[in-house]
């Protein structure tokens, strides 16, 4: 059962910070041969592998690649997308949504990669019987323990850290990577700390684009934890009137950006009133690590908010009929 008590999230938060150089340190088993190129790519999740999809699809951007977007496995199948590669981001491998959506991309003569941490999985099985057409990456250690939470941490870090092991040549990590989540915990501490501003139940999320896997990894978190999730835009389209909702103070603004990007945002910071902003969240550095950076923010983040609603992630009240929902799914 989803349901069954768990380990309070906070514990996971400590836990996470406890084993992130073990996180950095992984290194991954790689079953078949990555494509040397990849003109097209679409990257699949759900659930809290849905930001990690995110990451993926950026990723592949930054490889060289053309065209890449994310969707959700029954996106993968009823649009009946066709890309040079696709890749499935799935802790468990062994949901019916995920079964589904690999054996439509087989059908389809899509080169498929699994990421997992399972490698016994039913997902990596099928995989295995369709060699020449798939890959699977899952990691040499397994860090997870038997009382991962309803919102997990660490199994959501070990695939993230999984992503740059996607290119031939694995993405590097700056020796700053080790210091990368004490580094977002103290900013998330020192944006938030402050009494006279209370979390909202109502967040709206302006981003730049390596930031967005943690802003979906937030909205992810918030929405299964039972509040409203926040809703997410680039600086653009906030500019285009979703700023409404914050000037009637039904919403507050969160910002969130990756180095360099950070300057799309100023045009907010400049003209939005403080009053409005819970939290301005900068990672320090540019590409994949900032990406990172934002999903760990995400995850610090979850707790705060979660905290001042009396919410524990971990263990959330899952109602007997969303429960069914999960286990029992039904075919397209």
């Amino acid at each position: 059962m989803r349901s069954e008590k768990r380990l309070g999230y906070a514990c996971q938060i400590s836990r996470a910070q406890a084993m992130w150089q073990q996180i950095v340190e992984l290194q991954p088993t790689i079953e078949g041969i990555l494509p040397a190129s990849f003109e097209s790519c679409v990257s699949i999740g759900s659930g809290c592998s849905l930001p990690v999809a995110e990451l993926a699809d950026l990723t592949f951007l930054a490889g060289g690649a053309k065209i890449a977007r994310t969707c959700t496995p029954l996106e993968a199948i009823t649009l009946g997308l066709t890309p040079k590669l696709a890749c499935i981001v799935s802790a468990n491998g062994d949901h019916r949504h995920t079964l589904d959506c690999f054996d439509s991309l087989q059908t389809r003569g899509v080169f498929t990669v699994i990421i997992t941490l399972c490698s016994d999985s039913k997902l990596a099985q099928q995989a295995r019987a369709s060699r020449l057409r798939s890959c699977i990456i899952y990691p040499k250690v397994d860090l997870r323990s038997n009382d991962e939470g309803f919102i997990p941490v660490v199994p959501a870090l070990m695939l993230a850290m999984l992503v740059r092991f996607l290119q031939r040549d694995p993405i590097s990590l700056p020796d700053q990577t080790k210091n990368l989540f004490v580094a977002a915990l103290e900013e998330a501490d020192k944006e938030c700390c402050s009494p006279s501003q209370p979390w909202s139940r109502n967040i709206t999320i302006v981003c730049t684009r390596w930031a967005k896997p943690g802003a979906r990894d937030l909205a992810t978190r918030i929405a299964e934890s039972g509040l409203v999730p926040p809703l997410i835009y680039d600086a653009w389209n906030f500019y285009h009137g979703a700023y409404m909702p914050v000037a009637f103070e039904r919403t507050k603004l969160l910002l969130m950006s990756v180095g360099r990007e950070s300057a799309q945002l100023d045009n907010v910071r400049t003209h939005t009133p403080d009053r409005y902003v819970l939290a301005d969240i900068c990672a320090p550095d540019d590409g994949f690590c900032g990406g990172l950076y934002c999903v760990i923010s995400s995850m610090v983040l979850t707790q705060k908010i979660t905290l001042s609603h009396g919410v524990d992630p971990a263990n959330p009240a899952i109602p007997a009929w969303g429960d069914a929902l999960y286990t029992d799914p039904r075919p397209v």
